[in-house]
């Protein structure tokens, strides 16, 4: 990313108000910043979100921290870059869930420039043939998703209602729009139409919010002579919200994440990005209900730890996935496989402990 004055600017604007909340000289935090970004290769949105300018923190405290790029390297020890296909295209993915019997959310079709299939219809390439496609598609919900995006990107719902398809927010979409929305609109060229998923009566009760709330569970195959899937941990995306996804986005889209006991699959600490941007803060009580949240345990729970571990062997010869679950009413679910996963909020202050150990390296 290109540094540009406007974006000095904004760091040492960012690096004053550490410096007041946290009580510390500037030149301290200025120096502290320099080491993470320049040595560490933390992003400034990781320093600050994080709060990992706070002089409480110690050498120690900052060891179980790791930058997005530091687990990039790390995770290329156990991912080949010619291999993340696997999980990153959702196509792929698809085919081999269906090749192995994992429960993922039923494919209804999939877009692409060289010709698709929607429904029952198949080659279809050009407005005419997919607008008719989707009218005619017998479901009354569904999502669309580029194969290959992130973050959530272009992710949209479509409800069907007597007067036509509306999206997640109700505004009223003709099937011509959504074909020209696939077609060139986004970036994306590959899309998948996919069924959508409902939250597990017990989630739904608690966050009162119709965003499919998904858990992230990272798992690491150790030897691929003798492959076994541990899971190193698990985090809940929990929207404060109805929109299409939960994304945590490094605490910017004020949705909230929670980590998970391992043992127990009950909500531990809760968190959300500050309001000024420095730091996270600890959310006791669902925003939409008032609900408390620690100890809350999630459905589901030996099942969706069952359902990574097989499918972590069946996309090898990736080694470490960050794997999406839905729970619903009918158990859990992958929405997706992530090779390259994010470390969040450094779950557990751990994150660049695992996997620098299960490299046979020190932080």
């Amino acid at each position: 990313m290109a540094v540009t004055p406007r974006k000095i600017a904004q760091t040492l604007a960012a690096c004053r108000r550490a410096a007041r909340r946290y009580d510390c000289p500037l030149p301290v935090v200025l120096g502290r910043f320099w080491r993470l970004y320049g040595r560490e290769l933390y992003s400034p949105n990781e320093i600050f979100l994080w709060g990992l300018l706070d002089t409480k923190l110690s050498d120690d405290d900052l060891a179980g921290y790791v930058s997005n790029e530091r687990l990039h390297e790390l995770q290329a020890a156990f991912n080949a870059k010619a291999e993340d296909y696997r999980v990153e295209d959702k196509v792929a993915f698809h085919e081999i869930a269906a090749r192995c019997g994992l429960a993922v959310p039923s494919l209804y079709g999939v877009f692409a420039p060289s010709g698709g299939w929607c429904g029952e219809a198949r080659e279809l390439v050009g407005q005419a043939p997919w607008t008719e496609a989707l009218e005619r598609l017998p479901h009354d919900e569904f999502v669309i998703k580029p194969s290959q995006g992130f973050y959530g990107q272009e992710v949209r719902i479509f409800v069907r209602r007597a007067g036509g398809l509306v999206d997640f927010h109700g505004q009223p979409w003709d099937p011509a729009e959504i074909y020209r929305l696939m077609a060139g609109g986004t970036g994306y060229d590959t899309f998948v139409i996919e069924e959508r998923l409902r939250n597990d009566p017990e989630i739904a009760q608690l966050c009162a919010t119709e965003t499919l709330q998904t858990l992230r569970l990272v798992t690491l195959i150790q030897d691929p002579q003798a492959p076994q899937a541990e899971i190193l941990f698990a985090l809940w995306k929990l929207s404060t919200g109805n929109v299409e996804v939960d994304n945590f986005n490094l605490g910017r889209s004020g949705n909230l994440c929670a980590d998970v006991n391992l043992e127990q699959g009950t909500l531990g600490k809760v968190v959300t990005g500050a309001p000024d941007g420095l730091g996270l803060v600890e959310v006791v009580h669902q925003p939409r209900t008032e609900q408390p949240l620690a100890g809350f345990r999630l459905p589901h729970w030996e099942e969706a730890q069952a359902l990574v571990r097989r499918a972590a062997l069946e996309v090898m010869p990736l080694r470490t996935v960050g794997w999406d679950v839905g729970l619903t009413a009918a158990g859990p679910v992958i929405v997706e496989g992530n090779a390259w996963w994010g470390p969040f909020h450094n779950a557990h202050g751990q994150m660049g402990r695992y996997l620098s150990f299960h490299d046979g390296r020190r932080p």
